[in-house]
């Protein structure tokens, strides 16, 4: 995985400029993000992919929006994802989940060095594959 694409500043909502975590090979497919140092972290800012660049994609747009059901971050100071802490959640209530800004932030300030992003689809036996697109995250004090 690309993980780099995610935190390189780039603001771009083309799927080539985007990180993608796809249920193919994991049921919840996960984004780690290393800080470099522990800081305190209140929150972040995701930008999602929206469509653009789509071209002859193997991913589809409406597979995306359809079977994603939230996306969950926790945060860690040792880089072990069993160990982490719940941050936030953003969910598809109200359409929440498919703005083109996301914004979450912690239920409290904590300090870790990773952040991690886990992508749940739908529970629904006829779906099992969906896609979670992240363009950019931008964490936050």
């Amino acid at each position: 995985m690309m993980s780099f694409k995610a935190v390189d500043g780039d603001v771009t909502q083309n799927i080539t400029d985007c990180v993608v975590l796809d249920s193919s090979y994991v049921d919840k497919p996960t984004l780690k993000i290393d800080l470099s140092k522990k800081r305190s972290i209140s929150g972040m800012v995701i930008v999602t992919w929206q469509g653009q660049g789509q071209g002859d994609s193997k991913f589809n747009y409406k597979d995306y929006i359809y079977n994603l059901e939230r996306l969950d971050v926790y945060t860690d100071v040792d880089g072990d994802r069993a160990g982490a802490k719940h941050c936030g959640t953003v969910t598809r209530l109200n359409d929440a989940l498919f703005k083109s800004t996301l914004h979450l932030q912690c239920d409290e300030s904590r300090v870790g060095r990773f952040v991690f992003i886990e992508a749940v689809g739908v529970k629904q036996p006829w779906v099992d594959k969906f896609q979670a697109v992240l363009c950019e995250v931008s964490v936050y004090e």
